[in-house]
């Protein structure tokens, strides 16, 4: 749908300007309270009747001056962040375009247009800021500045403080007939015409246009003769003026929009192959209802330029302060304290009369000069007055003068309560100005907090309208970096080094071979919100005078990690490489220490392998000589079973042999019962010989089976050769030839 606007379009919104409340005489007589013009005609001429001359303390100043200096103290950047769930290249693309608006905020002017419409806002209730694209090509290409009040209107109706909901917005402004025609340079003829009041209008033929040459200009003239507006509202030929009104209007269409998965909502359009894609998969289309901005430029009813706005809303931000509640008129502080300055002036004035002024009670007669000349030397601070001798000697004569001191002290005391009525009611008070002097550092605390919550409305407000500045900002970088990829390098500083992001880089999918973007900028929505810390000097300052306490009580390795981070805080020439040099030897010492420490550890562990290794050599000596005792033990144990053993068989040798010697007839028996064993014999044979016959020997019987009985010394005799066919003889044959057998019983 087609919206048309013409002039007329503007000529209602200039109707509709006229009907509106006339707040702006109160705020500009506000301003000028706050500069001190505060005496108006009427009160000057009173004054200069009384004899009074005006005297003017000007408090609203410096306490509007505490209020607004806070904004500039607390300051805080804008950031970036992503607008619902977040992944890795949603953050990366967050993080570059919120470094180039850091960018565009330090170069477009913008924290300087908006502490101007902080002043604006506190004071009166109400700041604009523009945001738009530089005209010069050689400058920063976006742009922020402050914008007075009196050059803006917007729809009254509108009940929004973004204004999301006004029909139109308008700023009119004053440009010389020069400066417009550079603007442009194709209607200079109109605007040489219009500037000067048609001068020339006996020139502008309408036969013209059989030669070609037709201007139209006759019909810009007729135009201008019918419009409704005064001229005076937009032209001043004296002064070579023209007004120039740059309205913006919004127009409602209805369109078919795309809801993607990621939250964000595109207009349709069918000419883009993605847009159909999305549809063929089975994404919904949905009908809205969306408004778009005309921009249209007037000088009187002439139109200079017109055409649709980048900008899905108006590029001024309203910021306001308090507003009445039945009229919606904007005002700030100062409306509070006019009264109260009215009154702190009339006090200082009248002080300042009553110091120099005296009432006198005289009767007539009393002195010898006119009332003229009396009155006149009365007020000299060194005074004659020449009395009439013969008047005061009189009954009922009076001369009286009275300085009236007491009258001047009540003057001073209402004074006093003046100066602190104005601190409670501006809610600055004497902390928070800096000339208390409270007994501890708590109770300062608290008279600063009490000040800053006073001011929390105010200042909540300004946080919103920076935000939308910052959204439009935005807006503009993401438009001009479309879908071309393009490389992002955030500045590193001695803490932190160079990062590099690159936008819109293009990948093919290796599954379906179809080409797409990465840390794509269009396909991120972003939200803008303002840094929790703010980044002023003045805040810096303060983390260093924090952070010095910490140090103080820091132990040296805590020191060493903060040092860098406490250079950052200064404003020392070549800080970052002063940083960065603290930051290597840290480095070097860290290493150092690390290098120191893996030493000691791997002393320690080879210290540990030491001792494990002459713990097990211990262990293993003892096992051997453990073990080498327990053959020792056993080789003695084997010794000891060898030698008892050949004793038990020499002794039962001895007795064998004995048997045989005894008993003749045993020999070859028992060499024949060796043989038949296998028993090898190791001299030559007989295994058992036959040998002679000796007397039986007395041997000491022994029970015991394990000891046989040993033969004692002195009971072994030399023995005797006998002859075996001799007769058995003697006491000892009896004794033998009874039931005992020869040989050692058992």
């Amino acid at each position: 749908m087609k919206h048309t606007v013409d002039y007329q379009t503007l000529a209602g919104v200039l109707t509709e300007i006229q009907e509106q409340p006339p707040w702006r005489y109160n705020a500009d007589r506000e301003m000028d309270y706050c500069d001190g013009n505060q005496s108006d005609t009427e009160t000057l001429q009173d004054m200069r009747d009384k004899g009074m001359k005006p005297t003017t303390e000007n408090v609203l100043g410096p306490v509007m001056d505490d209020i607004t200096g806070m904004e500039a103290k607390n300051r805080t950047d804008w950031r970036t962040a992503p607008d619902g769930d977040s992944d890795e290249e949603a953050e990366k693309v967050s993080k570059a375009i919120g470094y180039k608006l850091n960018q565009a905020e330090r170069r477009s002017g913008a924290d300087r247009a908006l502490t101007r419409a902080y002043h604006s806002l506190a004071k009166v209730g109400i700041g604009f800021v523009e945001v738009d694209r530089s005209a010069d090509p050689f400058k920063f290409p976006y742009q922020v500045g402050f914008v007075h009040r009196n050059e803006c209107w917007w729809d009254w109706f509108s009940k929004k403080d973004d204004m999301s909901d006004s029909r139109w917005f308008l700023r009119r402004r004053w440009a010389h007939v020069d400066t417009a025609k550079a603007m442009w340079p194709n209607k200079k003829a109109l605007i040489d015409g219009s500037g000067a009041g048609w001068g020339n209008i006996d020139d502008l033929s309408l036969m013209a246009a059989d030669s070609g040459e037709s201007t139209d200009l006759a019909q810009s003239w007729d135009m201008e003769r019918g419009w409704s507006i005064e001229e005076q509202e937009w032209k001043d030929p004296t002064g070579k003026r023209v007004c120039l009104f740059h309205l913006l209007t919004r127009h409602y269409e209805n369109v078919m929009v795309l809801k993607l998965r990621n939250g964000r909502v595109v207009e349709f359009n069918k000419s883009d192959p993605l847009h159909i894609a999305a549809v063929s998969s089975g994404m919904r289309l949905e009908k809205a209802v969306i408004s778009k901005i005309k921009k249209t430029i007037f000088l009187g009813p002439h139109i200079m330029q017109t055409e649709m706005s980048e900008f899905d809303r108006f590029n001024f931000v309203k910021f306001v302060g308090k507003c009445e509640d039945r009229t919606n008129v904007p005002y700030g502080t100062l409306r509070w304290l006019m009264p109260l300055q009215d009154e702190i002036n009339a006090r200082i004035t009248k002080m300042k009369w009553l110091l120099s002024a005296t009432r006198t009670t005289r009767t007539k007669g009393a002195v010898k000069m006119t009332d003229e000349v009396f009155r006149h030397e009365v007020g000299r601070p060194d005074a004659d007055i020449i009395l009439d001798q013969a008047h005061m000697a009189l009954a009922g004569a009076k001369f009286e003068v009275d300085s009236n001191m007491d009258l001047n002290r009540q003057q001073y005391e209402r004074l006093l309560d003046l100066r602190e009525s104005v601190k409670r009611l501006s809610g600055v008070t004497s902390a928070f100005s800096g000339d208390s002097k409270p007994e501890n550092s708590g109770a300062m605390s608290q008279a600063i907090e009490q000040s800053v919550q006073s001011l929390a409305t105010l200042n909540d407000n300004f946080s919103y309208g920076r935000m939308q500045v910052g959204e439009l900002l935005v807006s503009m970088i993401v438009r001009d970096i479309g879908k071309e990829q393009q490389e992002v390098t955030i500045k590193g500083n001695a803490l932190k080094d160079d990062e590099i992001i690159v936008l819109n880089a293009p990948v093919v999918d290796e599954e379906t071979g179809m080409q797409y973007l990465t840390n794509d900028v269009q396909r991120t929505v972003l939200k803008v919100a303002l840094e929790d810390v703010p980044s002023t000097q003045h805040f810096r300052q303060q983390e260093m005078m924090s952070m010095t306490e910490v140090m103080k009580s820091a132990s040296d390795d805590i020191k060493g990690i903060l040092m860098p981070h406490y250079l950052d805080l200064t404003n020392i020439p070549n800080k970052d490489d002063i940083v960065a040099a603290v930051r290597e030897m840290a480095a070097g010492a860290s290493i150092s220490k690390a290098k120191m420490e893996k030493a000691v550890e791997e002393a320690k562990k080879q210290a540990v392998e030491e001792a494990k290794i002459k713990w097990m050599v211990d262990q293993k000596n003892r096992d051997l000589d453990l073990k080498e005792e327990k053959q020792r033990a056993e080789i003695q144990k084997i010794i000891a079973e060898t030698v008892s053993k050949a004793i038990e068989s020499i002794y039962s040798g001895t007795q064998a042999g004995a048997q045989i010697m005894s008993m003749q007839g045993v020999a070859p028996v028992a060499d024949q019962v060796l043989r038949s064993a296998g028993f090898e014999d190791k001299d030559q044979a007989p295994i058992v010989a036959e040998g002679p016959i000796v007397a039986p020997v007395n041997v000491q019987k022994n029970t015991s089976p394990m000891f046989p009985g040993r033969v004692q010394e002195s009971d072994i005799e030399a023995p005797v050769a006998q002859d075996l066919d001799a007769g058995m003889e003697g006491p000892a044959v009896g004794m033998n030839e009874g039931i005992e057998e020869m040989g050692v019983q058992v």
